[in-house]
């Protein structure tokens, strides 16, 4: 649950998909979307490199998904997209994304999936209603995908963004929306708003759980924006801050856009934006997975102290993100359950183990005592976030995961919260045979 989350952590989004898909191909695609039917792979691919760098907001590929752009495909690429509606190639740009964060996903750095959506260019002669029809069925193709976190960016203030975000809450009234928008360095939008206004309008229209900033500007000009509208109107109490700025200020080289900004120089930027209250920070154009990497190690990494967190004598700063992860076993104190069965989320954390293994950690964790008493056992199905079992069973069958992983370091952090006297007690028992060559940290 990334509002939940939201309530004790900071979030880093992945960078720019379009920038960076131009940058691996340069010549074959009218625009990076068009890949999410023709070469889901390569999108996938992207996905991954962000979640790598420490991405945990992996944006959709649509962007700039709309009637014009869909057009241009269907006359550019008509043998490709013949037979594929617009619903189907945003449909598929947002399965790509969740597929990718559902296949990464760690309790202890979860990665979500969102809904992206950019502004529809408008000519002269369109009309407001027509613009909002095709927002309108933009959002009803990301619905029907099962979409609950929507990302509105890139937009010169907040005439659509409210209204889609209305729209959006008609239907899916728990929905996490962000609305971001575009200024150019005066400090204005390209309609002629001030950042201050729109950020007013945002934050206080009631339909938004984030609002911020995102492209137009480098990460200079958007921390002296932000920092002037923090001192002058607070951090919100009732939503996050964001923050997406460019890498840099492009400069045209032979007929493409080059982003010439440092990667260490736009992380301690996106550092200072932190230190203001901004809980939600990644890139936009020109950032590629180095510079959303650079935020991880300058915002989210342990910093230098007098003392180091060693892993078999290895500094935790030294070791990636994939090797931390896979040594440890983390159970929050809200337990994480997934659509599927109590086999597939036990399993969760390592998919190749045994029928043996699976109940042995269930046994372990104190859960096979209410598996048994279902009708289908171990296939017994879980809904999402584990709604139709109790706290303590989604804690135990939490804990069972965790072991059935076998990893190198056990943190309990206030895992049995849930439990009543006799279950704890002979649960921690169970546990302390179990894990006796394993460093294990519980927190109470």
């Amino acid at each position: 649950n990334i509002r939940e989350y939201l309530e004790n952590h900071k979030l880093l989004t992945d960078g720019a998909m379009g920038t960076y898909f131009d940058s691996i191909e340069k010549e074959n695609y009218i625009c990076s979307e068009e890949a999410n039917i023709t070469n889901p792979a390569l999108v996938r691919e992207i996905h991954r490199s962000y979640v790598k760098n420490g991405a945990q907001l992996l944006r959709s590929n649509t962007f700039l998904a709309n009637e014009g752009t869909f057009l241009s495909l269907t006359q550019a690429k008509a043998e490709a997209f013949e037979n594929i509606t617009l619903k189907q190639l945003i449909i598929a740009g947002y399965q790509l994304a969740k597929e990718t964060a559902q296949e990464v996903y760690q309790e202890e750095y979860p990665i979500f999936a969102a809904a992206d959506i950019g502004p529809i260019l408008e000519e002269r002669d369109s009309e407001e209603a027509d613009i909002l029809q095709q927002y309108y069925e933009i959002c009803d193709s990301f619905l029907e995908a099962g979409a609950d976190i929507f990302v509105l960016e890139t937009f010169p203030d907040t005439q659509y963004v409210l209204k889609m975000a209305e729209y959006i809450r008609k239907s899916c009234p728990e929905a996490f929306i962000i609305g971001q928008f575009s200024l150019t360095p005066t400090g204005y939008s390209r309609t002629g708003f001030h950042y201050k206004t729109i950020l007013q309008e945002a934050t206080q229209s009631g339909l938004l759980d984030g609002a911020g900033l995102n492209c137009g500007v480098g990460a200079a000009h958007m921390k002296k924006f932000l920092k002037s509208y923090i001192e002058e109107f607070g951090v919100p109490e009732d939503m996050v801050l964001t923050s997406l700025p460019n890498c840099g200020y492009p400069q045209i080289v032979r007929g493409h856009a080059v982003y010439s900004d440092s990667v260490p120089y736009f992380g301690e930027k996106l550092g200072e934006i932190s230190e203001l209250g901004v809980q939600v920070l990644g890139g936009c154009c020109g950032t590629t997975p180095e510079y959303i990497g650079e935020i991880y190690k300058t915002v989210f990494q342990a910093k230098k102290t007098e003392g180091a967190v060693k892993i078999d004598g290895v500094d935790v700063r030294e070791m990636t993100q994939k090797d931390v992860r896979e040594r440890l076993g983390y159970v929050p104190q809200k337990g994480i359950l997934f659509p599927g069965t109590i086999d597939s989320n036990i399993r969760y954390g390592k998919t190749d183990i045994s029928e043996e293994e699976v109940k042995e950690a269930a046994q372990v964790a104190q859960a096979e005592e209410f598996i048994v008493t279902k009708p289908e056992g171990y296939e017994s199905p879980i809904a999402q976030g584990g709604s139709n079992v109790s706290g303590g069973q989604k804690q135990r069958l939490s804990i069972a995961r965790a072991i059935a992983k076998k990893p190198e370091i056990f943190i309990f952090d206030g895992s049995f919260s849930a439990l009543d006297f006799k279950t704890d007690s002979t649960l921690r028992k169970a546990l302390k045979e179990h894990t006796k060559d394993t460093t294990t940290i519980i927190v109470a």
